[in-house]
C-alpha cells in the first residue's frame, strides 16, 4: 500500500455558531457565493472545488486549504481541521 503525499490529502474544515449575525452572513457569502442583480458571484467553495457536507462543514484539498482558511482568518471565525485518511476501496472478487 502506498500513502500519497500531503498535496493529495483532503481536510474537513468545520465551524460552529458564528456570531454576530452580520459575520455569519458575510462568511456564508464568501464561502458559498451569492446572487446580486441577477448574477451569481462564486464563493470559495466554487472557486476551489470544495464540497459542502452539511451545516458548518466542508471538505478542502490540501492545495486549496490556505485559500479557504484565509476567509476564516479575515473574519476572525474560529475553525477546526481534521485530516481525512482514505485507504481506498477493497475489491473482493468472487471466483
Amino acid at each position: 500500500m502506498e500513502l500519497t503525499g500531503r498535496e493529495n490529502r483532503i481536510y474537513l474544515v468545520f465551524w460552529e455558531n458564528v456570531s454576530p449575525e452580520a459575520t455569519r452572513v458575510l462568511l456564508n457569502k464568501r464561502l458559498f457565493g451569492y446572487n446580486a442583480n441577477g448574477k451569481f458571484h462564486p464563493g470559495a467553495v466554487q472557486k476551489f472545488s470544495c464540497q459542502r457536507l452539511g451545516k458548518g462543514c466542508i471538505t478542502v484539498s490540501f492545495a486549496n486549504l490556505r485559500n479557504v482558511l484565509e476567509v476564516f482568518h479575515i473574519l476572525s471565525v474560529p475553525v477546526k481541521l481534521r485530516e481525512v485518511v482514505d485507504f481506498g476501496e477493497k475489491v473482493i472478487s468472487e471466483e
